[in-house]
């Protein structure tokens, strides 16, 4: 007979808001665990693990005010030595920055019962906020309570991720783990001794210590952004997956795309034992209008006219993120830059006074002269940034446009980046 967890007191029990001030060391710590530098000389490697120009990967979201391991409280009456993390996913509503204060707000949102010996499904969301109120990730976690089958339901449960279809992979990322990667990672806060001590992961079942799950779906996530973004992390908009399988630091998890339609699908597998560990994994990116709204053009060297009329007009004042330098605008590969700019060139060859976007520049205004403004504050030089205006007039951007036109941008922004 299965000891049944107490439903009554998992529904109304409320966890106190956790508050989490961390450190660029610690953002750097977290990267470092996934692997992160294993190319010094990559920049898209470097800039998670270096305090110039620091960025930090989405999935930290996930380990920022953790809880700790509450299911262990006995009023709960959770058979906690039989729990297994299942899925996790995370969406994130604003780029996590490198060094702050965070706020996490926990719910247990629903528990769906199997049956009696069949266990219990758990679902707890948090909510992860700045210190100044801005909405930054809802992460999702789903345990299952293998122990707990017959305990009755309450919530309403989501829908479970669907399967991949058998095909082959469309794309694929190598990543190698260090033997050392769970003594690493566990420096960002799960001291779980089944990932150092050897006698611990024994008697939890396991040859030796296992890597962590989260630390996993990280790696996934670093493909996800190596594959798929260029390294760029304000591109990733939710990742979600399902753990399958543990991993043994210094395994290669090798990361499998599949093209399904336009959404990202994905699974990680253990190339050594040929296992899948991530499975049912899925990935969404932001497109042009995301990025860009995520972005203030201020203090970059262009003229603040330009800077801000598409900052005004594409950005609301509580979404805009400051950047040190141009060539974190984008950080996007030849292809992704040209499907990026089709929107603009569709822009910026409307006829004056057309612009949605405020094209017409109070630069030249006095001057009856029409300058694509738009194209030279999202920062790529030259695009279309010489035009005439109906009455011939000849405007140019005062020497912060170049010379060339869109299909030259590619060009441009890899320059910059």
């Amino acid at each position: 007979m299965e000891d049944i967890l107490n439903l009554e007191a998992v529904r109304s029990f409320r966890f106190e808001p956790i508050s989490h001030t961390y450190t660029r060391r610690d953002t750097m710590l977290y990267a470092l665990g996934l692997g992160y530098g294993s190319d010094p000389l990559d920049p898209t490697q470097l800039n998670f693990v270096y305090e110039s120009d620091l960025r930090a990967v989405p999935s930290i979201c996930c380990v920022l005010a953790h809880p700790g391991f509450w299911a262990k409280r006995p009023e709960l009456g959770i058979d906690w030595l039989r729990l297994l993390h299942g899925e996790q996913g995370f969406e994130i509503h604003n780029p996590i920055p490198p060094e702050g204060t965070v706020k996490a707000d926990y719910e247990i949102a629903a528990v769906a019962d199997k049956g009696t010996g069949k266990g219990a499904i758990l679902h707890l969301v948090k909510t992860l906020n700045h210190a100044n109120g801005e909405k930054l990730a809802t992460v999702r976690s789903v345990l299952f309570l293998r122990g707990d089958g017959g305990c009755g339901s309450f919530g309403n449960v989501p829908s479970e991720p669907t399967a991949l279809a058998e095909q082959p992979a469309s794309e694929v990322r190598d990543i190698a783990t260090l033997t050392q990667s769970a003594l690493i990672y566990r420096l960002s806060g799960d001291y779980n001794p089944i990932h150092a001590d050897p006698a611990a992961a024994a008697r939890a079942g396991f040859e030796r210590p296992i890597l962590h799950g989260l630390c996993t779906l990280g790696i996934a996530t670093r493909a996800v952004l190596a594959s798929l973004a260029d390294g760029a992390p304000d591109r990733l908009k939710s990742l979600s997956a399902r753990f399958s399988r543990p991993v043994f630091p210094g395994e290669t998890i090798r990361t499998e795309f599949f093209n399904t339609g336009g959404q990202i699908r994905f699974r990680s597998r253990a190339i050594e034992r040929d296992v899948v560990v991530l499975d049912r994994g899925t990935a969404s990116l932001g497109d042009w209008a995301h990025i860009l709204g995520l972005l203030d053009f201020s203090g970059r060297g262009y003229s603040p006219v330009h800077a801000d009329g598409l900052a005004r007009n594409l950005c609301t004042a509580r979404s805009r993120k400051k950047y040190s330098n141009r060539g974190q605008i984008l950080r996007l590969g030849n292809t992704e830059v040209r499907e990026l700019c089709r929107p603009l060139e569709q822009l910026l060859a409307k006829p004056a006074g057309k612009y949605p976007l405020g094209g017409c520049s109070p630069f030249n205004q006095g001057r009856g002269e029409r300058v694509d403004a738009d194209a030279v504050a999202f920062g790529l030089h030259g695009e279309r940034a010489t035009e005439h205006d109906d009455r011939g007039h000849h405007a140019s951007n005062d020497g912060l446009a170049g010379r060339g036109d869109l299909g030259r941008v590619r060009g441009d922004v890899d320059n910059q980046a």
